[in-house]
């Protein structure tokens, strides 16, 4: 992976449907991760060395500066090529070699009313946008 990376621990990670998993991630000393804003995306390594984006997700009261963990929502392709998969199988303790977020999915501000509109796990980045 090019670029800077951090080693995070997972926090949480439950089922939100059969096929979507919520994982959180945060350093294992607790410590304030690199801020982002709405569309930002991190890219997970997995076990082979292979990387996978997922979109960071913010959903309210929760801030984007400094916080304390990342959210992300993760859906079982089937079939996987082992990134959903590893992530599925992911539990409270287990460790993650993450880049630092990166956006080129940016809401630009500014330019008068937005519609969001998305579909299936498609629906991460907007979440962020929306709130």
């Amino acid at each position: 992976m090019s670029g800077a990376t951090l080693d995070l621990e997972v926090l949480e990670a439950r089922a939100e449907t059969p096929l979507v998993r919520a994982i959180r991630l945060g350093r294992p000393d607790g410590g304030p991760l690199p801020s982002w804003q709405a569309g930002a995306h991190v890219k997970v390594v997995l076990p082979t060395g292979d990387e996978r984006s997922y979109s960071l997700v913010k959903t309210g009261g929760e801030g984007s500066h400094a916080p304390r963990a990342y959210r992300l929502g993760v859906r079982l392709e089937d079939p996987s090529e082992g990134g959903s998969r590893h992530m599925h199988c992911l539990r409270a303790g287990d460790r993650l070699r993450v880049g630092v977020p990166t956006n080129t999915f940016a809401l630009e501000p500014g330019l008068g009313p937005t519609v969001l509109l998305a579909g299936g796990i498609g629906i991460t980045p907007l979440l962020s946008m929306a709130a």
